[in-house]
Protein backbone atom coordinates (compact mmCIF):
# COMPACT_ATOMS: atom_id res chain seq x y z
CA UNK A 1 0.00 0.00 0.00
CA UNK A 2 1.38 3.41 -0.79
CA UNK A 3 1.31 6.39 1.28
CA UNK A 4 -1.19 7.93 -1.01
CA UNK A 5 -3.82 4.85 -0.40
CA UNK A 6 -2.86 5.28 3.62
CA UNK A 7 -3.50 8.41 3.97
CA UNK A 8 -6.66 8.78 1.81
CA UNK A 9 -8.16 5.35 4.47
CA UNK A 10 -6.72 6.88 7.60
CA UNK A 11 -8.38 10.69 6.56
CA UNK A 12 -11.67 8.50 6.03
CA UNK A 13 -11.49 6.55 9.40
CA UNK A 14 -10.49 9.79 11.00
CA UNK A 15 -13.53 11.85 9.45
CA UNK A 16 -15.79 8.94 10.45
CA UNK A 17 -14.38 8.70 14.43
CA UNK A 18 -15.08 12.28 14.90
CA UNK A 19 -18.44 12.50 13.38
CA UNK A 20 -19.57 9.47 14.97
CA UNK A 21 -18.34 10.72 18.45
CA UNK A 22 -20.43 13.96 17.83
CA UNK A 23 -22.99 12.09 17.01
CA UNK A 24 -22.90 9.50 19.85
CA UNK A 25 -22.89 12.63 22.55
CA UNK A 26 -25.91 14.68 20.91
CA UNK A 27 -27.82 11.69 20.87
CA UNK A 28 -26.87 10.81 24.72
CA UNK A 29 -27.40 14.78 25.82
CA UNK A 30 -30.61 14.62 24.24
CA UNK A 31 -31.97 11.21 25.22
CA UNK A 32 -31.28 12.83 28.87
CA UNK A 33 -33.11 16.02 28.17
CA UNK A 34 -36.32 13.81 26.93
CA UNK A 35 -35.95 11.74 29.65
CA UNK A 36 -35.89 14.44 32.12
CA UNK A 37 -38.95 16.04 29.75
CA UNK A 38 -40.79 13.05 30.34
CA UNK A 39 -40.83 13.12 34.37
CA UNK A 40 -41.63 16.83 33.90
CA UNK A 41 -38.61 18.43 34.85
CA UNK A 42 -37.11 21.38 32.88
CA UNK A 43 -33.49 20.00 31.72
CA UNK A 44 -32.04 24.09 31.70
CA UNK A 45 -33.59 25.13 34.88
CA UNK A 46 -30.40 23.90 36.87
CA UNK A 47 -29.33 25.33 39.34
CA UNK A 48 -26.17 27.37 39.08
CA UNK A 49 -26.31 27.48 35.41
CA UNK A 50 -25.62 30.88 34.45
CA UNK A 51 -27.61 32.87 31.36
CA UNK A 52 -25.63 33.15 27.88
CA UNK A 53 -24.11 36.90 27.56
CA UNK A 54 -23.63 38.10 24.04
CA UNK A 55 -19.74 37.51 23.30
CA UNK A 56 -18.83 40.50 21.45
CA UNK A 57 -15.56 40.00 20.54
CA UNK A 58 -15.95 36.47 19.44
CA UNK A 59 -15.17 37.01 15.58
CA UNK A 60 -12.10 39.42 16.92
CA UNK A 61 -11.01 36.49 18.96
CA UNK A 62 -10.95 34.14 15.53
CA UNK A 63 -10.67 37.01 12.90
CA UNK A 64 -6.95 38.68 14.14
CA UNK A 65 -5.18 35.40 14.72
CA UNK A 66 -6.70 34.61 11.19
CA UNK A 67 -5.02 37.35 9.82
CA UNK A 68 -1.81 37.04 11.31
CA UNK A 69 -1.52 33.48 9.95
CA UNK A 70 -2.02 34.38 6.41
CA UNK A 71 0.36 37.18 6.76
CA UNK A 72 2.64 35.07 8.38
CA UNK A 73 1.97 32.31 5.43
CA UNK A 74 2.27 35.49 3.49
CA UNK A 75 5.84 36.81 4.29
CA UNK A 76 7.19 33.45 4.70
CA UNK A 77 6.26 32.97 0.95
CA UNK A 78 8.25 35.78 0.38
CA UNK A 79 11.31 35.15 1.83
CA UNK A 80 11.31 31.35 0.25
CA UNK A 81 10.84 33.21 -2.84
CA UNK A 82 13.70 35.68 -2.49
CA UNK A 83 16.18 33.13 -0.53
CA UNK A 84 16.04 30.62 -3.19
CA UNK A 85 16.93 27.68 -1.04
CA UNK A 86 15.64 24.35 -1.60
CA UNK A 87 12.54 23.75 0.41
CA UNK A 88 14.05 21.27 3.12
CA UNK A 89 16.52 24.26 4.03
CA UNK A 90 14.00 26.83 4.67
CA UNK A 91 10.57 24.90 5.86
CA UNK A 92 11.21 26.16 9.37
CA UNK A 93 10.53 29.31 8.65
CA UNK A 94 6.51 29.00 6.76
CA UNK A 95 5.70 27.47 10.56
CA UNK A 96 7.53 30.08 13.08
CA UNK A 97 6.23 33.01 11.32
CA UNK A 98 2.70 31.48 11.07
CA UNK A 99 3.14 30.63 15.02
CA UNK A 100 4.87 33.80 15.76
CA UNK A 101 2.23 36.41 13.46
CA UNK A 102 -0.95 34.16 14.48
CA UNK A 103 0.21 34.83 18.09
CA UNK A 104 0.39 38.56 18.08
CA UNK A 105 -2.99 38.40 16.40
CA UNK A 106 -4.01 37.08 19.58
CA UNK A 107 -2.32 39.45 21.83
CA UNK A 108 -4.06 42.56 19.70
CA UNK A 109 -7.42 40.83 19.97
CA UNK A 110 -6.67 40.82 24.11
CA UNK A 111 -5.59 44.07 23.92
CA UNK A 112 -8.35 45.43 22.17
CA UNK A 113 -10.65 44.02 24.09
CA UNK A 114 -9.16 44.74 26.90
CA UNK A 115 -9.01 48.73 26.31
CA UNK A 116 -12.87 48.35 25.50
CA UNK A 117 -13.66 46.56 28.52
CA UNK A 118 -11.92 49.02 30.83
CA UNK A 119 -13.69 52.56 28.83
CA UNK A 120 -16.82 50.69 29.56
CA UNK A 121 -16.49 50.15 32.97
CA UNK A 122 -15.86 53.59 33.62
CA UNK A 123 -18.51 54.61 31.85
CA UNK A 124 -20.57 52.46 33.54
CA UNK A 125 -19.12 53.84 36.57
CA UNK A 126 -20.34 57.44 36.06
Amino acid sequence: MDNGNFFFIWAIITSVSILGTIFGLRYLRNREDMSLIERGINPRAEEGVKKARPKPFGSLRIGLPLVGAGLGLLIASIVDYNAGAGHDEIAGIYFGLIIALGGLGFYQSYRIEMRWWKEDESTRQR
